[in-house]
């Protein structure tokens, strides 16, 4: 089990930091494709649930099942966009038919999330009604200190940046900063400072 799961997290991964990527950027500008890409990173959203995700899969089918759709449709998508960078390779336009395809069943199974019960907390709302004031009494509760071995606030820019948004979660935990833009880089980096251990993370959303 636990091959598949570092599978589904492996594919995600490579898929946004791709979604990311400058020449492709530019080319989805030139193409009227860009629209398709901002949809596909709704796979960003589906990521904060999909460790929850994992460690439900073993005692319930039906999150096992969710995220073997996740997988199948996450290496369509990379297919997709490996298709789009040769396009970009060689200046070339090819129909989308199968982006838009792609498109409309990631928004029905990132919908289907909701029916697990996966842990993840937003807190939205209009300007000025109190999200980062309840969101501070939360983090500040003394009860969370015996609960996490760390925790971080941070606060991210709401034009839609992972690289940035990594960047910001990574300074949080390291007390330093970096002049890095490789994802990958990033994420290994990351994912060395948190292993084994438990934080909560709070990302405040500047507007």
């Amino acid at each position: 089990m636990f091959v598949a799961e570092a599978a589904v997290s492996s594919i995600f991964d490579l898929v946004l930091e791709k979604l990311v990527a400058t020449p492709l950027l530019q080319f989805a500008r030139r193409h009227d494709v860009e629209s398709t890409l901002n949809e596909w990173r709704t796979l960003l959203h589906v990521e904060a649930v999909l460790t929850d995700a994992e460690q439900k899969q073993v005692r319930d089918r039906s999150v096992m099942l969710w995220l073997d759709d996740l997988k199948s449709l996450a290496y369509d998508m990379e297919d997709v966009l490996d298709d789009f960078n040769t396009e970009a390779d060689r200046q070339i336009s090819i129909p989308g038919s199968s982006s838009k395809k792609i498109s409309r069943e990631l928004e029905t199974v990132a919908k289907r999330r909701n029916d697990f019960n996966l842990r993840e907390v937003p807190i939205v709302g209009m300007g000025g009604v109190g999200k980062t004031t309840l969101a501070q009494m939360i983090y500040n509760d003394k009860r969370l200190e015996s609960h996490f071995d760390m925790r971080f606030w941070v606060c991210v820019s709401d034009r839609f940046d992972v690289v940035g948004i990594t960047k910001a979660i990574l300074k949080a935990v390291t007390r330093s900063s970096t002049d890095s833009r490789n994802l990958e880089s990033l994420q290994n980096e990351l994912k060395n400072e948190l292993n084994g251990k438990r934080y909560f993370l709070v990302l405040d959303v500047e507007q």
